[in-house]
C-alpha cells in the first residue's frame, strides 16, 4: 500500500484529491492504511461511512460485521521540516475529533461497529497533521495507540447515549444513575450489547472493546460468560451461565463441584462483587429457569431481599439499561431462541418485580 500511495502522490496534481475506499474492522488494518497514507505524504481531510451492506445480506447475517464502507478524502500534505508533534497534546485532540465524528455519524444513522469505524478516519487525519509524534520519552508513538484512544472515546460517548436513549421509559429507575459510574465489567457488558447488537463478536473487536475500558481482554472468557469458536466469541444467555461459579469466582472463593457446590450455595444471598451486571444476569436467569429449583417470580423476590439488591438503586438502574439493550438486540429473534426467552423474561422480571422494588 505504501508504494501505491507514494506513486499516487507523484502523479496527483498539487491541488488534486484522492479518495480511498476502505472496509475493514481490525485495528492492524487501519494502522497499516494510516501509516501508508501518512508516510506517503497524504493528509486525511475527512471520512464518510457509506452504508453498503443490506441487513438481510447472508454475508453479515448474525455476525459482528462492518456494514459500511469508509471513504477517506486525502490531500497532499504540506511538509514542515523539523516540527514534531507531542503526544501529550495530540491525544486530547484525538479524543475530541473521535467523539465529534461519532456524534455526527450517529445522527446520520450509523450504529454499532460502524460508529467506531467512522471515528478512525478523523483520528488518522489528526495524527497526520501532527506527524511525526513522540511521547515524553522521545520515542515515536505507534498509530495503534491513537486508534485505541479514538475507540475508547466513542465507547464513553455511547455509554452516555444509552441513558439518553432510555428517556422516559425508565426515568424513575435511572434517576441519579449514570452509566459511566457503573463498574467496568458492567460497562463492557453494555457496550457488547450496544456495539455488536447480538451475541457474536470477532475476537479482535472484543479485545479492543475491553482495552478501551481498561479491563483484561479475556475477562468475560475467564468468567465463562462467553464461549469461543476460533476467532468468534459468543456471549452466553443468562440461563446458560453458571452463576454460582461466577459469584464465588468474583468473591475469590474456592468453588466446590457438583452436589457439594449446590448444597453450599445460599442462593438467596448470592452476590456479585464489583459486577452489578452479573447480578442482573442472575435475576434474569431465575426468571428464565436457569436454576431449575429456584425459578419464577417468588424466588426472584426472595433473592432480591436476601441479597440486598432489591433496595439498591444501582441495581435497578443497571437492570433498566440492560433490559433496554437486550430488547434492542434480541427482541426480534425467533420465539425458540434462548436470547429471545432471556429478553422476554427480563421484561417480565422488570414489570412484575424489579421496577417497584424499594427494599
Amino acid at each position: 500500500m505504501a508504494a501505491v500511495f507514494r506513486r499516487a502522490k507523484q502523479l496527483l496534481h498539487p491541488a488534486g484529491r484522492m479518495v480511498v475506499m476502505f472496509n475493514h474492522k481490525m485495528t492492524k488494518a487501519w494502522r497499516a492504511l494510516g501509516k501508508a497514507l501518512i508516510e506517503a505524504g497524504f493528509e486525511i481531510r475527512t471520512s464518510i461511512p457509506v452504508h453498503t451492506e443490506a441487513e438481510s445480506s447472508l454475508n453479515i447475517r448474525g455476525l459482528d460485521a462492518a456494514r459500511s464502507t469508509v471513504l477517506l478524502l486525502c490531500l497532499p500534505r504540506n511538509e514542515t521540516d523539523g516540527v514534531v508533534g507531542n503526544w501529550d497534546r495530540v491525544q486530547g485532540r484525538v479524543e475530541t475529533v473521535a467523539r465529534k465524528a461519532a456524534e455526527k455519524f450517529q445522527g446520520d444513522g450509523i450504529t454499532g461497529t460502524d460508529l467506531y469505524l467512522s471515528a478512525l478516519g478523523p483520528t488518522l487525519g489528526e495524527v497526520g497533521r501532527n506527524w511525526p509524534i513522540t511521547g515524553t520519552n522521545g520515542k515515536p508513538i505507534d498509530l495503534t495507540v491513537a486508534l485505541e484512544r479514538a475507540y475508547a472515546a466513542v465507547g464513553r460517548f455511547r455509554l452516555e447515549q444509552i441513558l439518553t436513549e432510555l428517556g422516559q421509559k425508565a426515568a424513575d429507575a435511572v434517576e441519579n444513575f449514570a452509566a459511566d459510574t457503573a463498574d467496568r465489567n458492567t460497562q463492557a457488558l453494555w457496550l457488547w450489547l450496544d456495539t455488536f447488537q447480538g451475541d457474536a463478536a470477532d475476537s479482535d473487536d472484543v479485545r479492543r472493546l475491553a482495552k478501551a475500558l481498561d479491563i483484561e481482554p479475556d475477562v468475560f472468557k475467564k468468567m465463562r460468560l462467553i464461549e469461543v469458536d476460533k476467532e468468534t466469541f459468543y456471549l452466553q444467555p443468562p440461563q446458560s451461565v453458571d452463576l454460582l461459579l461466577l459469584s464465588r469466582q468474583l468473591a475469590n472463593e474456592k468453588v466446590a463441584r457438583g452436589r457439594a457446590a449446590r448444597e453450599a450455595d445460599d442462593w438467596e444471598e448470592r452476590t456479585f462483587s464489583k459486577f452489578v451486571g452479573a447480578a442482573v444476569w442472575n435475576a434474569i436467569s431465575i426468571m428464565a429457569g436457569g436454576d431449575e429449583v429456584h425459578k419464577g417470580v417468588e424466588p426472584l423476590k426472595k433473592w432480591l431481599r436476601g441479597s440486598g439488591y432489591g433496595g439498591a438503586p444501582e441495581f435497578r438502574g443497571s437492570f433498566a439499561v440492560t433490559l433496554h439493550l437486550l430488547e434492542r438486540a434480541f427482541g426480534k429473534r425467533k420465539e425458540d431462541d434462548p436470547w429471545r426467552k432471556a429478553t422476554a423474561e427480563a421484561r417480565r422480571a422488570w414489570d412484575l418485580v424489579v421496577r417497584d422494588q424499594r427494599g
